[in-house]
């Protein structure tokens, strides 16, 4: 195996540093760093985090998933499939942000992540939302859209219960109020068919906006 070099292993390390950040734990860390070219099993994440020199809190922190809320152990469940489904295409995740400020604007993402210049929003429901939030969440994105005038993807994951009749309609109605009617802004699935899929980026398990109740697409052609 051909060794790295001091340059190919700082560049290494600053990343592992970001899924740190993010709140990944060692398992997570052990899927997703591939995607960014870096072998990584368990033991090797372990590895580096020695190498770090991080404080106990860190490592202690990243040690298993059962740390992390449960709202943000299904957002790396749901981000790392479709990064690995990406990577597998021979397209990279970047520009990684967990639960931060969208640009400019007051509401705050799930997570964010871009695959080349392309930006996708993930918006996780685990619980019920009334009417109004669920218009609010979608609105809060037409009006960013119309400020920023760049397309991206909002994919919202409801829990396996969530009614992707309701969420959908409720999104075509605000879409018709906001004077954008034909805008594919929005994608929805939920957590099932994330788990049956082999590859959530390439296969069709994403409901539009517009479609019929069974048309579903695939990130790569939406």
């Amino acid at each position: 195996m051909k060794a790295i070099t001091v340059q190919e292993k700082k560049e290494r390390l600053i990343k592992i540093q970001k899924c740190i950040d993010l709140g990944m734990s060692v398992e997570q860390m052990s899927q997703f760093l591939p995607t960014w070219g870096i072998p990584a099993s368990r033991t090797k994440v372990y590895d580096y985090l020695s190498e770090m020199r991080l404080p106990k809190k860190y490592v202690d922190k990243c040690q298993t998933d059962s740390r992390q809320t449960h709202h943000d152990y299904f957002i790396f469940w749901s981000f790392i499939p479709i990064a690995t489904g990406f990577h597998d295409r021979g397209l990279t995740t970047r520009s990684l942000e967990k639960g931060s400020a969208v640009e400019g604007e007051r509401f705050r993402h799930d997570f964010k992540f871009c695959v080349d210049d392309y930006l996708y929003y993930i918006e996780l429901q685990l619980s019920d939302l009334a009417q109004t939030r669920w218009r609010q969440k979608i609105r809060q994105y037409v009006r960013y859209y119309r400020k920023i005038k760049r397309p991206f993807r909002v994919l919202f994951v409801l829990d396996q219960h969530g009614s992707m009749t309701y969420v959908r309609s409720h999104a075509r109605a605000v879409l018709k109020e906001e004077g954008h009617s034909e805008l594919n802004l929005f994608l929805f699935t939920n957590l099932g068919e994330l788990r049956k899929a082999d590859n959530p980026a390439v296969q069709r398990i994403w409901w539009s906006v517009h479609g019929g109740p069974k048309e579903r697409i695939s990130l790569l052609e939406s």
